[in-house]
């Protein structure tokens, strides 16, 4: 998580942040970080953010599935990692259950 950085203290917030991660990486098939060219790396989160933002949050998904998935639940699976993945950790969801 990115605040985990300044304050090297783990938080339910960077285990929100971890799963959120964990949820993107198995879900498009790719590391948070991969080196892309001598001057640039590839962010997973903003990747699938901009798949999102151009409603095609699908595209993110992982090529060597085939779309052999629900496309609903792979849908919910990659916005519960944006989610959880956000930057300011107040905005990211908690994990207590919801009691109604």
């Amino acid at each position: 998580a990115p605040e985990a950085c300044r304050t090297r203290k783990p938080t339910i917030w960077t285990d929100i942040f971890a799963f959120g991660m964990f949820l993107l990486e198995v879900s498009c098939g790719r590391r948070p970080i991969e080196l892309q060219d001598a001057i640039s790396d590839f962010f997973l989160v903003d990747w699938v953010y901009g798949c999102w933002k151009k409603a095609a949050i699908l595209e993110a998904s992982d090529p060597k599935l085939e779309g052999n998935y629900a496309t609903d639940e792979m849908e919910l699976v990659l916005k519960l990692g944006l989610l959880c993945t956000h930057p300011k950790p107040e905005a990211r969801p908690t994990m207590r259950k919801v009691v109604k």
